[in-house]
């Protein structure tokens, strides 16, 4: 990543224009002004280091009396950006994205998410009038289900927002599912569907994720998704094997579980924080570890492969998050590595979580 160490910190409206400027495009608004668009959007991303950083330093202190929890810190990739900037349908701006700096908890039940909302509610600042979206008392058309809140973390005068999702495992399986999905079908799972979508076997798929939301909130005890109020397990599971989509889908989120080598480096059994690395492209993934008391280490570590990572040229503008080894990297406290699979940058782990889970439906 560029972070430009010649350019005076941005604004948050010149961050907008500049994500309005990469949205048109060189052909609209001149190369020159377009490479200057993206210097500004990835300064723009890259003050939101710190911040995020902070709000890290105190999601570990909100964990560390909950058995088996994990936490990840990210920054959101540059073309993941520009795709949420760029989506049909939909008017976000660069200023105003929540989510460009992130922290995950990931614990074993609703009332630990609870529990962690609640510490993270007396230790940060948070957003004016929309601090939190509880999608789990509120479950999405979809079946989306975590709690998320927007933090306001204040670095050197200016003031920066950062989203906190808090979520249960069986949320962070069936999300880590949409994700594999959205990559074996080439279609998008987390947006909207479309309208030509009405009657082709996305929209049956779909309708296999709200069903499987829908068991995992039965089984947990939640609100019910849209759709499914006043079903018990044995209706969902009708619904579910009633899907044509149903077998092919569960043969191939099987198979891609199966691609990714799992990391054989961490035998002995002790917590601590680990950076996770991984290779989209020969499905690789490394783990390096460094204790709590290390966490300043572990960011100045994860701040470097960042910068390989979000490289940018102009020869580079087709791939534009590539740029290096690895491909994605994610910085994770877990107290033991066991727990560590949740929190892989890719979904292999999860799915195979997934799919286990759902064959005790018989499924």
């Amino acid at each position: 990543m560029i972070y430009a160490s010649n350019v005076t910190a941005v604004s948050r409206r010149a961050a907008t224009k500049a994500g309005r400027g990469i949205c048109l495009g060189a052909e609209n608004i001149g190369e020159n002004q377009y490479e200057n668009d993206v210097l500004v959007a990835q300064q723009w991303r890259a003050q939101h280091v710190k911040p995020s950083q902070k709000c890290f330093g105190v999601l570990l202190d909100a964990v560390s009396s909950i058995p088996n929890a994990v936490c990840t810190y990210r920054l959101k990739r540059f073309s993941s950006i520009m795709n949420k900037l760029r989506r049909p349908g939909t008017h976000f701006e660069l200023g105003a994205l929540d989510d460009i700096g992130g922290c995950r908890v990931i614990v074993d039940s609703p009332s630990q998410v609870d529990q962690v909302v609640l510490v993270l509610k007396s230790n940060l600042d948070f957003k004016g009038r929309n601090p939190e979206k509880d999608y789990i008392r509120e479950p999405q058309k979809s079946g989306y289900r975590s709690h998320h809140l927007f933090a306001v973390v204040e670095d050197e005068g200016a003031r920066y927002r950062v989203e906190i999702q808090v979520r249960t495992r069986l949320e962070h399986y069936w999300a880590t599912a949409v994700e594999a999905m959205s990559e074996i079908y080439g279609h998008d799972y987390k947006s909207p569907p479309l309208p030509k979508e009405e009657e082709s076997m996305d929209a049956e798929r779909r309708e296999f994720l709200k069903a499987v939301s829908a068991l995992f909130a039965l089984r947990e005890g939640t609100s019910p998704v849209p759709g499914s109020e006043g079903l018990v397990a044995n209706d969902v599971i009708r619904r579910l094997k009633s899907l044509s989509c149903l077998d092919q889908l569960m043969i191939d989120l099987r198979a891609s579980a199966d691609s990714v080598f799992q990391p054989d480096a961490i035998d002995d059994g002790s917590g601590g924080l680990f950076l996770l690395e991984f290779s989209r492209e020969n499905q690789n993934l490394d783990v390096e570890r460094f204790a709590v008391s290390e966490l300043r280490d572990a960011l100045r570590r994860y701040d470097s492969l960042e910068r390989d990572i979000e490289g940018f040229t102009r020869e580079k503008r087709n791939c534009i998050d590539g740029g290096g080894a690895y491909d994605n990297v994610v910085l994770s406290y877990a107290q033991n590595p066991e727990q560590l699979s949740v929190a892989y940058p890719n979904y292999s782990a999860n799915v195979n979580l997934f799919t286990d889970m759902l064959k005790q439906y018989g499924i």
